[in-house]
């Protein structure tokens, strides 16, 4: 099954997932039978500090993980709620294969484990389910600490096979902090049973969702634009796709002072640099992105290398690239892939506090643009009211102060309401199910200020 296909996320819902409870946040294009291909779709999330809004980005990361066959990091423990034996991502994905819509759904549940011998975090279970938009709902695979494989109707070939065998790889592979549903090891043995169109096509389908988490799927974390903020390392995270290349991931390159790097990656640095340049000139007045090239030499393996340094071209001057603003470094990093996304309906692009050093203005003409002529999928944290006053309301998801509902839409908002207005009334006076603020009391905290300054006094 050779197909090609768009694919985009249409539902995620946690459980015991850092503060959330429980929280699920369907996309707008879940509302469109078409799912929305070839048009832009938006999902911003708008909350106070500690609602719920990273944790958001956090569980499309360790999906994309999951995804990729890749190990957990041991940091992912600790996102299980405190007191909870484990936490749950669901995710849905809506894929067109040639024009008939299909959604598929992932569940995977991650336990902590006490055993310095193997990873901290462990896939205990997974589910594959498809909806064709022919059948109900159905699971087409499932593993668990019971069952290797279900449903064993669709893998009695497999597991007459070699079922001992695939008991052992899925207990190195979860002792790994690896999912055994996208394993290499799980994948070579179905590619190993001939003519059962049930295993053609979950392999299909779990090939094509690995592609679009390690090629179409980018996730901006604040993590990353720490980096940047400490001028130490500039990632920049690019989709070159043309007729003679596709070439994506990420790129850091030292900006603390001039770096050496790989000679064969100069060429994928020039690529995104002239790409980016088209679009910055319209972004920032008088202001181009270079990379200078200060010498060739070889690494201690006998690599060729190039010494360049990246700096900014502001009416002809150049200035070291660690000398500008984070906002400015923080549109470098990430402008490439939003190119993509813009133009691209299979790509995602997830980014924690978008509006981080961005020109208020700027970033709402960005989403706007976004809005009206873009073709992937943008999915954003923020604090930044701007684009509320933007973007259509179905694009935005506010969080609550309830750990058991933690994101909602609004109700009754009007046509001619204004949404950052609606937002502001609704945290004074509520009128949602939900409360949306946990309320400041100013004479406590007035209090609490004032005995922080007079620690030492009598």
């Amino acid at each position: 099954m050779d197909k090609k296909y768009d694919l985009r996320i249409i539902e995620l819902s946690l459980h015991n997932f850092m503060n959330v409870a429980d929280g699920r946040v369907k996309l707008s294009c879940s509302k469109d039978k078409q799912r929305n291909f070839g048009h832009s779709d938006i999902l911003g999330i708008y909350g106070q500090n500690g609602s719920g809004k990273t944790a958001f980005i956090h569980a499309l990361a360790i999906i994309k993980t999951c995804l990729m066959g890749q190990k957990l990091n041991d940091e992912v423990a600790a996102y299980i709620k405190k007191d909870a034996s484990s936490m749950t991502i669901h995710i849905g994905f809506s894929a067109c294969v040639d024009e008939e819509i299909w959604d598929i759904f992932y569940d995977v549940t991650i336990q902590q484990v006490q055993d310095d011998n193997q990873a901290k975090a462990q896939i205990s279970a997974e589910r594959i389910s498809v909806c064709n938009g022919k059948n109900r709902k159905q699971t087409w695979i499932s593993s668990d600490s019971l069952n290797v494989l279900r449903p064993k109707k669709n893998f009695n070939d497999l597991l007459k096979a070699n079922n001992i065998a695939l008991q052992v790889k899925k207990g190195i592979v979860q002792s790994q902090g690896r999912s055994f549903v996208f394993s290499n090891e799980l994948y070579k043995s179905m590619e190993a049973i001939k003519n059962r169109d049930s295993i053609s096509q979950t392999r299909f389908i779990l090939m094509q969702l690995k592609t679009f988490a390690t090629e179409y799927l980018y996730i901006v974390g604040i993590k990353d634009i720490g980096f940047i903020n400490l001028s130490i390392l500039m990632p920049f995270y690019f989709h070159i796709q043309d007729n003679n290349t596709h070439s994506f991931g990420t790129i850091a390159i030292p900006i603390d002072g001039p770096a050496t790097i790989p000679q064969n990656a100069c060429k994928t640095v020039e690529t995104l640099i002239n790409d980016m340049n088209s679009v910055l000139t319209f972004l920032i007045p008088d202001f181009q992105l270079e990379m200078q090239n200060i010498g060739d030499e070889l690494d201690l393996q006998g690599r060729k290398m190039k010494r360049i340094e990246l700096v900014s071209l502001r009416n002809g001057q150049a200035i070291p690239l660690k000398y500008e603003s984070e906002g400015i470094k923080k549109i470098l990093s990430i402008l490439h892939v939003f190119v993509g996304a813009f133009n691209d309906s299979s790509m995602t692009v997830a980014i924690d506090e978008f509006d981080a050093g961005v020109f208020e203005y700027l970033l709402g003409e960005i989403l706007d643009i976004f809005q009206k002529s873009g073709k992937g999928q943008l999915i954003f944290t923020s604090h930044n009211l701007r684009p509320l006053e933007l973007l259509d309301r179905d694009f935005i998801v506010f969080t609550t102060t309830n750990p058991k509902n933690r994101y909602i839409r609004l109700k009754n908002v009007k046509s001619n309401n204004n949404l950052r207005d609606f937002y502001y009334r609704t945290i004074l006076l509520g009128g949602q199910d939900e409360n949306l603020y946990h309320e400041t009391n100013q004479y406590r905290l007035q209090y609490a200020l004032r005995k922080a300054g007079h620690h030492g006094e009598n």
